[in-house]
């Protein structure tokens, strides 16, 4: 099943060179779409570095720093069966991440377990991070573009959660996030 990851970054480009390596070393085949709202003069650097490392990515620079904006930029470059959202500071569990989708081929979204400050977090409602969630990009089309405002994510997932879609949970530990230390 074919998969792109979105992912926001911001100032980050370090750990987000560690991300999308980890992407890749798990699943060659990924479609990476790298939204930068960065100022321009650390965003330049980044994209140079990144086409140097990974030249199949696209990199989209954002001129607002707002992660929703950014999700919404990278929405007509999705062109896979399968979409995630990522920002560039949390750590996946990958080889978990891709039995996640692959054990989803009859929902139209899955979603999984994740820790915040290493404590188990468990939910099976809308109010979770986005990251945890694949979703089929067809089925995402109907409920987007985000809007802009704070905690936009929880209103499209709150139209998933909420809608017939078939969604399947997992008990796995995809997604080991960590309060915002920017």
């Amino acid at each position: 099943m074919s998969l792109t990851y979105v992912i926001v970054s911001y100032m980050m480009p370090t750990q987000l060179i560690k991300n999308i390596s980890s992407i890749y070393k798990a699943n060659s085949y990924a479609s990476i779409i790298v939204v930068d709202n960065s100022p321009d003069e650390p965003a330049s650097a980044t994209r140079i570095l990144l086409k140097k490392r990974f030249p199949q990515l696209l990199y989209i620079k954002s001129d607002i720093n707002n992660r929703f904006h950014a999700y919404n930029l990278a929405l007509p470059f999705i062109k896979t069966e399968w979409v995630t959202f990522r920002t560039d500071d949390d750590v996946f569990r990958e080889k978990k991440y891709l039995r996640l989708l692959n054990d989803s081929s009859d929902s139209d979204f899955t979603y999984a377990q994740h820790t915040y400050n290493y404590v188990r977090q468990r939910s099976d409602h809308h109010r979770r991070p986005i990251e945890t969630i694949i979703m089929k990009t067809a089925q995402l089309r109907k409920i987007t573009p985000f809007n802009t405002d704070f905690s936009s994510d929880w209103v499209v997932m709150e139209q998933a959660f909420g809608s017939t879609l078939a969604r399947k949970e997992s008990k796995k530990i995809i997604m080991h996030k960590k309060k915002h230390g920017r």
